[in-house]
This record gives C-alpha cells, structure tokens and sequence, in this order.
C-alpha cells in the first residue's frame, strides 16, 4: 500500500518534471525568436524618416526660368499617444477632441483604440486655428508635429500633365502624369532610426543606436513652357464653351527636338483637391489616351507617302465624279460635289475623299501600309508619360480594298491626338521624326544629373517630299478649308479633319462629329507644330471649330517665340 502511493507520488512527480522540461524546451528553444523578437519591440523603437519629394518645373523656352508647379508644404497634425492616457480620462479626452475638432467621436474612440499603441493619426492639415486651441487642451496622449504635404501652386494649370500624388492604402504615391510616371525618382529614399527604450517608451541616449539617413527626391524640369501652356488652355476652354463641345485636346510640339511645349485637356481639374473630383476620368490624359478616327487631317499624310514612293506628284490629274466605287462600296466626297479633272494640290485644297483613296491606289497596299507604319500609326511613341494608349495595325492580310481605301482619308484608321501630331511633326522636320518627351532634365542638390536629348525614331519621307507637301499644306491654308487658320505675315501650312464617330456596331454616330486641325509655321522652317481637336462641336466643319482655334494658337506662338514674318 505504502509503496503504491510512493510509486504514484513518483510517476506525478516525473511527469510534473516533463511538463516543466517540455516548456522550458518550448520556450528556449522552439519559441525563442518568437520571444526575443516580442522583447526587443517592447525595448526597441525604429522611427521611419521620409524623404523631401522632389519638385517640379516649367521652364520657358526663351529665358531658361523656371516655375514650380509642384512643391512640398509642411502642415500640422495631430497624433495620439494611447499609452499616456489615463484610462479615467478617455471619455473627457474623446470628447474634447471631438468637439475642438468637429470629429465624429466614433473616430477619436478608434484612433485611441485599445489604449496600448504609441502612435495613431487623428486628423491631418490642420488649421492655425484648430493647432491652437488643441495646445490649448493641453490634454494626456494629444501631439502636433508637422508633416510634408504635396501642393501645386499653380492650381489647374498643366494638370494632366503633373499628375498628383495620393494615397494608395495607406502609403502616398504618384498618380497620373509626371507624378506616376517618374514617382521613383521623385519619392526618393527612406530613412530610419532605430535605438531603446525604457518601460515609458523614452528613448535610452546611451544605448544600441542606427540610421540611415533619408534620401530627397530629384526634382524634374519640363519642357512645358508656362506662358504657352496658359494660353492653350484659355484658347481651348473659350473654343469647348463657344462650340458648345464636351471636351477637347491640344498639343504643341517643337518639330526639331520633340519637346512637348503645351498639352492641354478640357475639361481639367484642380490636383490641390483631386479628392472632390467625383469623375475620375476627369484624370485621363485625353491626349495621349483617347482614340479618335482622325478624318481628312490624314490626306497630307497619304499624299507624302504616294510622292515619297514616285506613284504621284502635286500635280497628278484623276477625274473627280464627286464619288468612287470600291469593291461593294460608294465613297463619296462629303460635299457630294464633282470638280472634274483635279489634281492632288485642289484634292488637299477641297479636300475631296475620292482624290485621297485615288492616290491610295496608286501607291498600293503594300507600301501604302508601309507609310502608315512610318509615320507612327498602330505603334507607341513611347513619350514619358503613363497611359499612352494605341491600337494595332494588324498584319496585310487584315486590309481590304476598302479599308485601305477609307484609311487614305482618315476613316477607320484610329489615333491619339498625339500619334497625329507626332505624324506631322516628321513632315515639318524635313521627313525626320523625333522622340516626344516631357522631361528635359533631372535635378539633384542644385545641379543637372541628366539631360534629355533630342533623339530620332526613324526617317519617314525624304527631305524633298516633305518640302513638297509642306508647299501643298500651304495652298489648304491659303486657298481651301484653312483659310480660318492663317496668320497675317506668316506662311501657315495646316489641314482640317471633320471625322464621324463609330458608334460602337460597325457604324457611325449619325449627328456627332470631331473637328481638328493639324499645322505648323512658319512653312518653311516650322518652329512649331500645333494639333486641336474639338469633341463634337454643334457646327459641322472643322473648318468653323479648330482651324480659328489654331489660327489663335499659332498668331500668339509667333509673337511669342519671336519669328520674324516670312511674307
């Protein structure tokens, strides 16, 4: 009986001991990272340092200054430190705060949470007024500090272009635009440090002790000058709101090195209060990520291709009945007129649409696609902005006789504003395209750390043929439906496009239309390209929307860049 209950005593003993063997080999063992780790947090502290985002400019083209359309402000916040509380004060806390505030006290209760965290936001860019009066508080746990904060200084201007920076979850990063398209760049580096604490939470002097300081930024200069893009942007507005349009594009562009010098979207928004805009497309780049049929601002284009290649001359004859069969189709021309015997300059003059699909002809399919793909159509610029949107070719086998035949007049051929503008830009730099870019240099610590240098993609045509069709550009404007766009003094080479709108079935809208216009000055050497592109306008020509839009654009560029009058 007695050696029983030894027996007994000693097994629960031996398991007793088990027990407190296995958890001390739990924990010095299995658990000890686990536990090292949860001890060094309650003894370690590591703070983030965030870098200074970098700027960005405007530069004008004449001067060489600079204007900041993108910049960093410091702005007061107030943060809670739970852990210093009283418990027998977060009522009085939560409500003080609410009030002072004008907080939902469901969010104070939220930000306090479960009283055991050392640091949670309550309210950011405070007012001069709310800083005072929560110091005033002077309550347990409540902090201000000061935080940077993205701000644009010029408000709307070259919005589309800047882009804005907001949240995503919780981390803040570039959005649309140059913002998103270079936020590497821009965000920089973080920092941190890292040391001990005591049971309070109070930074140890003396102990283990790390950092790794932040790095800033770059800042980005652009080639957008600040006088053009204002003035882009009041001409489109005034022409959207006078033709009673829903939104237009326009774009300038230095032929010789591919700088963009405006880009402008209507309608725009303000980036310094991005979150009331309740549309996001409001954001989209309209011109670099709105397809459109470009209409008969692609004629010049096809008869740079047919004289390019030997298959026609300016002054090519064919008869013009006012239409022309092909395959199962009547093409006719949109004023339904016939002119009888015409040659290509009275073609681009008139612009007659069974003149473009004659020369299309006479270049054939092979090389006529050739061209197309010359001069951009179906590939993507590659500017250094996000979204830049395109749509493929296809292979030959995808073109028809009546494909190819509506392409030579810009029909079922799609393109961004910028694609076009990019097209043209090859005829007004002797047949030569170039790279086009928004950003000029990239700054850091006060000096350039990279340029950005004119580049060519590709020779499209010869030198002679894009003087040629240069010259024909300049009858539109003198003699044809360009008349609107000239400008006293000055050679203007141009074309207007009134283009339908599909309408999503294989057809078209049947009252809806895009007036543009496309051209560049002075003739004979461009100092410029400019393209506008006009939403539905409630008048039905080109002719009456974007050419006088242009002819406004062009008269201030030629003033503004100084060119003496050639004429």
């Amino acid at each position: 009986m007695r050696d029983g209950r030894l027996t007994i005593i000693s097994l629960l003993t031996l398991a007793a001991f088990l027990v407190i063997e296995g958890r001390l080999l739990y924990l010095q063992v299995v658990a000890h990272r686990d536990y090292v780790a949860i001890a060094q947090a309650q003894h370690e502290t590591k703070r983030t340092i965030n870098p200074k985002r970098g700027r960005i400019f405007l530069r004008d083209v004449r001067t060489g200054a600079l204007t900041l359309v993108a910049t960093n402000v410091h702005h007061p916040y107030v943060y809670l430190v739970p852990r210093e509380m009283p418990r027998r004060d977060i009522d009085a806390i939560t409500t003080a705060l609410s009030e002072t505030l004008s907080l939902d006290p469901a969010v104070v209760t939220a930000a306090i949470g479960d009283g055991t965290s050392w640091y949670s936001v309550l309210k950011r860019r405070l007012t001069d007024d709310e800083v005072k009066k929560v110091a005033e508080l002077k309550l347990a746990g409540v902090r201000i500090d000061d935080e940077l904060w993205r701000e644009y200084p010029q408000g709307t201007l070259a919005a589309h272009l800047v882009g804005f920076v907001g949240f995503s979850g919780d981390r803040r990063t570039g959005q649309y635009g140059i913002e998103e398209e270079y936020n590497d760049l821009l965000e920089g580096k973080q920092g941190f440090i890292q040391g001990a604490r005591d049971n309070d939470g109070r930074w140890i002097p003396f102990g283990d002790f790390a950092s790794l300081p932040a790095e800033d930024g770059a800042d980005l200069v652009l080639t957008i000058d600040p006088a053009i893009q204002y003035f882009v942007e009041r001409t489109l507005l005034d022409a959207v709101t006078k033709f009673g349009a829903p939104a237009g594009s326009a774009i300038v562009l230095d032929p010789k090195t591919g700088a963009i010098l405006a880009m402008a979207n209507v309608p725009t928004f303000d980036p310094n209060r991005y979150g009331e805009t309740e549309d996001t497309d409001l954001f989209r780049n309209g011109a670099i990520q709105d397809l459109y049929e470009p209409g008969s601002v692609v004629k010049p284009l096809t008869m740079a291709a047919g004289i390019d290649t030997g298959a026609i001359t300016p002054e090519t004859t064919y008869e013009s009945k006012g239409f022309v069969e092909v395959a199962d189709r009547v093409i006719r021309n949109s004023d339904r007129k016939a002119y009888g015997t015409e040659t290509m300059i009275q073609t681009l003059e008139r612009s007659n649409n069974e003149g473009a699909v004659f020369a299309e002809q006479q270049i054939g399919k092979e090389r006529f696609l050739t061209y197309l793909r010359r001069f951009g159509f179906g590939s993507l610029l590659g500017i250094d902005l996000p979204g830049e949107a395109r749509i493929e070719l296809g292979g030959d086998e995808a073109w028809n006789e009546v494909r190819l035949a509506t392409a030579a007049f810009g029909q079922g051929l799609a393109a961004t504003p910028l694609g076009v503008i990019a097209a043209f830009s090859a005829l007004a730099n002797d047949g030569t395209m170039m790279q086009p870019h928004i950003v000029a240099e990239v700054e850091s610590d006060g000096g350039v750390i990279k340029s950005f240098e004119p580049r060519a993609t590709q020779a499209v045509v010869t030198r002679e043929t894009a003087t040629t069709v240069r010259a024909m550009m300049v009858a539109v404007v003198e003699n044809g439906h360009g008349r609107p766009a000239r400008v006293p003094g000055y050679w203007v080479a141009g074309k207007t496009g009134t283009a339908q709108v599909p309408d999503g079935r294989g057809g078209y809208e049947p009252h809806k239309t895009i007036g543009s216009f496309v051209g560049f000055a002075p003739a004979d050497d461009p100092a410029f390209v400019a393209l506008v592109k006009i939403d539905d306008p409630q008048t039905q020509w080109a002719e009456s929307s974007a050419a006088p839009t242009f002819g406004k654009i062009a008269q201030f560029l030629l003033s503004y860049l100084q060119v003496p009058p050639s004429r």
